[in-house]
C-alpha cells in the first residue's frame, strides 16, 4: 500500500520519457511500475521504474498485467487503466516524479493513475531485472560489454559523456539497448562510487570521477555512439551492482 505523499514499491504512477533519445529508448508521457524501495524514492523524488506499453512485442522481457493483477487504486481518472498492458522489464530507468503531478494527471491527457499492483507481478519484474544485472558476461565483440567504461561519442560536455555498462553483452546485443550507470566528475549523492586510479582509469580520464550508482538507465548504445574506453576493477562494478541492488530489493 503507497505513502501519503510519494510513490512506493510497487505503485504504478504516470512519468515522463519525453527526455529519452533515438527510436529504441521508450519514449512519451505513460504509466510506471515503481521498482525502488520507499527510502530511496522520497530523497531526491526520484525513483527506478520500468515503462508500460500497451503494444504486445511477445518480448521475452515483457510482464502482463492481467484482471486481477491491480490492486488499491489512489487516483484514477475515468478511462485510466493498466489492465492488459505490458510492464517492459528490461528498460528499468532511474526517473524523476513530481508530487503535484501525481494527483492532478498534468502529464497525461488520457486521464492520470495511481495505484498498486499485487506481489506476484512484481516479484516476475523482479526476476527479470535480477537476470539482466548478473548474467555473466561470455559473449566478446563489438557491443557494449559488462562491466566496461563507454564514452558517447560527439556527447556535448554538459551531458552525460561516460557510463558503467551493467548488463552482459548477450542482452545488449538485443534491440541494442544496454542498462549503464552514468559516470560524473562531481559526487552528486552518497550512493556515488569513486573511480580507482589504475593505469587503464587514469589513460582514459575518468580516474577520481563517480559512477552514479543511483541513475541506472536503459539507453540505445548504437544511437548515442558508445565507444569502449576500458574495464574498471571487479569489486568497483561489483560494488555499484550492490548499490543498484539494495535500492530496488534492499540490503
Amino acid at each position: 500500500m503507497s505513502c501519503d505523499d510519494f510513490p512506493i514499491r510497487g505503485d504504478v504512477i504516470n512519468l515522463d520519457f519525453n527526455i529519452q533519445r533515438g527510436p529504441i529508448e521508450i519514449q512519451k508521457v505513460r504509466p510506471a511500475l515503481v521498482l525502488s524501495l520507499s527510502t530511496f524514492n522520497k530523497l531526491n523524488n526520484t525513483a527506478v521504474v520500468c515503462p508500460l506499453t500497451s503494444t504486445d512485442r511477445k518480448s521475452e522481457f515483457h510482464v502482463e498485467i492481467e484482471s486481477g493483477d491491480v490492486g488499491e487504486v489512489y487516483t484514477r481518472d475515468v478511462g485510466a487503466s493498466v489492465e492488459h498492458s505490458f510492464i517492459v522489464a528490461n528498460l528499468f530507468t532511474t526517473m524523476e516524479w513530481e508530487p503535484s503531478k501525481l494527483f492532478t494527471g498534468q502529464w497525461s491527457d488520457k486521464g492520470n493513475l495511481w495505484c498498486c499492483l499485487n506481489e506476484d507481478v512484481v516479484n516476475e519484474v523482479d526476476r527479470l531485472v535480477y537476470g539482466i544485472l548478473y548474467q555473466k558476461e561470455k559473449c566478446p565483440g563489438f557491443i557494449p560489454l559488462q562491466g566496461a567504461v563507454v564514452k558517447f561519442k560527439g556527447t556535448p560536455p554538459s551531458e552525460c559523456q561516460f557510463a558503467l555498462v551493467l548488463s552482459a553483452s548477450e542482452l545488449n546485443y538485443w534491440k541494442r539497448l544496454f542498462t549503464i550507470c552514468p559516470i560524473s566528475y562531481s559526487k552528486e549523492s552518497d550512493l556515488a562510487v569513486e573511480i580507482p586510479d589504475t593505469p587503464d582509469t587514469k589513460e582514459v580520464g575518468v580516474k577520481g570521477y563517480y559512477i552514479l550508482a543511483d541513475q541506472v538507465k536503459s539507453w540505445d548504445w548504437w544511437t548515442r555512439g558508445a565507444e569502449h574506453q576500458c574495464f574498471l576493477p571487479k569489486p568497483t562494478f561489483m560494488d555499484v551492482r550492490k548499490i543498484v541492488r539494495s535500492i530496488i530489493w534492499g540490503a
